[in-house]
């Protein structure tokens, strides 16, 4: 770390915000440009002077406004995670969902989960990786957690408590989710950019009859298994 950044420059903060009209577009396409790499290559495989080359700056640049490659990434993971809380407060805006059924529940966040990966794939991506390799905690504060907000989407499912003929609900739907997002995540992240769109629609309406038929089941398989026994 140097030692001229504050800590909130450490945490990923630019160093500074540039004063010239040039700079500000050097910043601009230098954090565009991270976002197209991250979409295409895997974080691990980036270096400082690929992201300067694809920016069109220079490492010096570069290293003016973050203190190195995951700095840069704390950066637009914090972006990110501040845009999504903001899209799950819209989400779950109460008078929305009067009266709307469990099925349009998970259709509608089935959706809203395969538009925020396809669209934010490379952070996304990024956020994953680290988290599976045990780095999470070198990431922003509850970013993670922000990506898919699983206690507030079990209370909103819950409401639809009625629908759910699970004989264990409170384990059921958090259950569920895991389901969900596992089964979307992979293709979605890691699967080839090519493919994806013409896989959409069966992938939704698959993920969603798998979550239907587990929520709605009184009788899980390992209860039937264990009468039969």
């Amino acid at each position: 770390m140097r030692s001229a950044l504050n800590r909130k420059q450490r945490r990923g903060a630019p160093g500074r915000t540039p004063g010239q009209a040039r700079s500000r577009a050097s910043l601009r396409r230098l954090l565009d440009s991270a976002e197209t790499l991250l979409r295409r290559r895997p974080y691990g495989d980036i270096t400082v002077q690929d992201l300067a080359a694809a920016a069109s700056v220079s490492t010096g640049f570069l290293y003016t406004r973050f203190d190195g490659r995951a700095a840069l990434l704390e950066y637009l993971v914090d972006t990110f995670a501040q845009q999504q809380r903001e899209q799950t407060r819209a989400f779950f805006e109460a008078s929305k969902w009067t009266g709307v059924g469990l099925e349009q529940r998970l259709n509608r966040l089935i959706e809203q989960m395969i538009d925020s990966v396809t669209e934010h794939r490379g952070i996304m991506r990024a956020i994953w990786d680290e988290q599976w390799a045990g780095r999470a905690s070198a990431l922003p504060q509850g970013s993670v957690a922000s990506v898919f907000p699983i206690p507030e989407i079990v209370e909103w499912l819950s409401e639809c408590r009625n629908e759910i003929h699970h004989p264990s609900p409170q384990h059921a739907v958090p259950l569920a989710l895991f389901m969900i997002t596992n089964t979307l995540q992979v293709p979605l992240l890691y699967g080839t950019p090519k493919e994806i769109p013409e896989n959409l629609p069966a992938m939704r309406r698959e993920v969603l009859h798998m979550a239907m038929a587990y929520l709605q089941n009184p009788s899980p398989a390992s209860e039937r298994a264990a009468v039969d026994s």
